[in-house]
């Protein structure tokens, strides 16, 4: 559907370029031109030599396309891809021994002087009546050259012109020339790959969750201790802002629970009938099990109330009861604030509350959201490019090339395989730039967090009754 909506565009699009020139070309001499061209059976009948043959179905492919009105018709497009077909079918066989391969070698210095063989494909015309059509690009004849001279490997073949200088003639497949033009293309892919991966770490690098609060939250009066310092306040770390502000107080409880969740996948038994044979695969139940692990603190703050406290993951195995500590915490809504450090006034360490540190650090926004995107867009350049020349290198011949369908599915091909690349890369890149920007925190604003906890310790430990 993609490729038929395309190829129409195309058409209209040549159409109107092309208009100044179909009106100046007589239109009468070849308005017909494709039904009068052979069909590929009777080329096949006509021909038993594999090597005429193969130069017999180029010589009416290049024909067709020269003589054929601008644009190209649906018709003329058709028959032209079965000529292709025909000769590249011919190569592929051929070249199932091997590009080095002895066979191969001698074919292909056979269909080469059989293509450079103008007496040949001038009978190929006369014998379907094609030389009375549109003279265009037609090969010379034989007294404008001399003996050709072939050059092994690369597809080409040298002519010596009456006033002595070199032509060139490129006689290869269209797979083959194909293939070198993704050669000298690699370092496009290589642009591609690497511009892949920079650009979204770039991108992620700058993205992340700002302040929703144009102002740092009020703190709450502590009774005679030093409020937290204008300086740590707010946390700005490359792509991400927020606002903090801390809880004190006494660890009277702890409890602790682990909260497993599982999801059971089963898929129904399959049967298979192959060759009259019936194969009968069963069916399997997967579950996949996760833990989660929470601890809950009864707490008695500075001003004599309890309250009941959080913490997720292993944050809370070095906290226990009698120890007096102070959360730093992220406001997430008006009335609602998330743990990202713990410090412990009897220990003097600092405490990571992973998730609360993960979510305040991740990369987000439009930034981040773009970034997978871009990186497929970027990286389907360079895989389509690689996905083509692996298909145009030996047994890839067998494919069909050309039409505007062709190129299409390669670029759909090579942007699935980017877009494979780039949800590994995104997760990898984000977790990365998480954990860096986690590392950061601590030492960026780590010594300050300690210096003021502790000049608070002596008088938080006063006002809860704490030795």
């Amino acid at each position: 559907m993609f490729g038929d909506f395309f190829a129409t565009a195309w058409l209209r699009l040549a159409i109107f370029i092309l208009v100044a020139g179909l009106a100046i070309r007589s239109p009468a001499q070849n308005q017909d031109v494709v039904g009068m061209f052979p069909d590929p059976g009777r080329v096949t009948a006509d021909y038993s030599d594999e090597v005429q043959r193969y130069a017999a179905f180029s010589t009416l492919y290049d024909a067709l396309m020269a003589d054929a009105p601008k644009p190209v018709s649906r018709a003329a497009y058709e028959k032209s891809s079965i000529y292709m077909a025909s000769y590249n079918g011919i190569e592929s066989r051929n070249l199932m021994a091997g590009r080095q391969a002895p066979a191969y070698q001698t074919w292909a210095v056979q269909r080469d002087n059989m293509i450079d063989d103008f007496t040949f494909r001038r009978s190929v015309l006369d014998k379907y009546q094609l030389t009375a059509l549109a003279p265009i690009a037609r090969p010379p004849p034989p007294s404008a050259v001399s003996s050709p001279a072939y050059q092994p490997g690369s597809g080409q073949t040298t002519f010596a012109q009456p006033n002595g200088s070199p032509q060139i003639y490129d006689q290869s497949s269209p797979g083959e020339r194909l293939n070198r033009l993704c050669v000298r293309a690699f370092p496009v892919v290589v642009v591609s790959l690497v511009a892949m991966i920079w650009l979204p770490w770039l991108m992620l690098g700058r993205a992340g969750i700002k302040s929703r609060f144009t102002r740092p939250p009020t703190l709450e009066p502590s009774g005679n201790l030093p409020p937290l310092p204008e300086s740590l306040r707010v946390i700005q770390l490359p792509g991400v802002r927020y606002y903090v502000k801390t809880f004190s107080g006494l660890v009277l409880g702890k409890d602790t629970a682990v909260y497993t969740s599982s999801y059971t996948e089963t898929t129904p038994e399959r049967v298979e009938t192959i060759g009259g044979m019936e194969k009968r695969t069963p069916g399997q139940t997967t579950t996949t099990r996760t833990s989660r692990r929470v601890d809950t603190l009864r707490i008695r703050t500075p001003d004599g109330r309890e309250a009941t406290w959080t913490l997720t993951g292993s944050s809370g195995d070095r906290i226990f009861v009698g120890q007096v500590i102070t959360c730093i915490a992220r406001p997430v809504k008006a009335d609602y604030s998330e743990f990202v450090l713990v410090y412990n006034h009897d220990t003097g360490e600092f405490v990571r509350v992973e998730e609360g540190l993960d979510n305040a650090h991740r990369p987000g926004g439009f930034l981040g959201w773009m970034a997978q995107p871009l990186s497929t867009l970027i990286g389907s350049v360079g895989f389509a490019i690689l996905v083509t020349y692996f298909l145009t290198s030996g047994i890839g011949n067998l494919v069909n090339i050309g039409g505007v369908d062709f190129f299409i599915a390669l670029w759909v091909v090579g942007g699935f395989c980017a877009l494979t690349v780039a949800f590994f890369t995104m997760h990898l890149l984000k977790y990365k730039i998480t954990q860096r920007r986690n590392a950061r925190l601590l030492s960026q604003y780590g010594p300050q967090f300690r210096q003021y906890f502790g000049q608070i310790t002596p008088g938080l430990k006063q006002r809860l009754a704490v030795r």
